[in-house]
């Protein structure tokens, strides 16, 4: 009978320690739960960021199109007309390739020995005696 007591006694006290040991695995379990749950959640709001982020990019994207869209609407197109006259008014045209520098200046020259009346001046030789 004593030996049975005492059998009793280390079988309850094993259930005790395997009840002890079942709990902490059952918190350990309970943490890594909740921890996964977050983790799942963090991914979701990650993941919902990076799609806001594409709306957002391609949202402006969008609004720079239209914008130059309404950019080209307001700025009206020169025709070849008015692009060959302001070209004829600002530059030579010749065959030959010529510098600008020379061109300028060739267009002072002629502007300075144009007299008022359209003939072209003339310079007379300081006489000189001796």
């Amino acid at each position: 009978v004593l030996v049975k007591k005492h059998e009793v006694a280390q079988a309850v006290d094993a259930e005790k320690a395997a009840e002890k040991v079942m709990e902490e695995v059952k918190d350990k379990l309970e943490k890594i739960h909740a921890r996964e749950a977050e983790d799942g959640a963090k991914q979701k709001l990650t993941e919902r960021m990076d799609e806001l982020h594409q709306v957002k990019r391609e949202a402006k994207a969008a609004k720079e199109a239209a914008e130059e869209k309404e950019l080209e609407a307001e700025t009206p197109e020169a025709t070849v007309e008015e692009v060959a006259a302001a070209a004829a008014e600002d530059e030579p045209t010749r065959r030959t390739p010529i510098s600008y520098a020379v061109f300028c200046l060739k267009k002072k020259n002629d502007l300075y020995n144009s007299g008022s009346d359209g003939n072209p001046r003339t310079i007379s030789s300081p006489s000189t005696s001796y």
